[in-house]
């Protein structure tokens, strides 16, 4: 499986799983990451990583090459 997610992403993503609601990513990268599927609308004008995007930074901390 080869996904194309920019390093900002990535970088958004993590901070995202480790400091929580207090961690807003810029528009373009919450932007990829809502169209990935790994942060969603969390009602208050802001995004909130997903299942999906905690599994994605697992996979990358086990190795797996996207």
């Amino acid at each position: 499986m080869h996904l194309k997610v920019t390093e900002a992403a990535k970088a958004a993503l993590r901070s995202m799983a480790e400091q929580g609601s207090s961690y807003s990513p810029g528009p373009n990268a919450a932007s990829e990451l809502v169209a990935l599927g790994f942060a969603e609308s969390n009602g208050q004008g802001g995004v909130r990583i997903t299942a999906d995007g905690r599994k994605f930074l697992r996979d990358i901390d086990a190795g797996v090459q996207f």
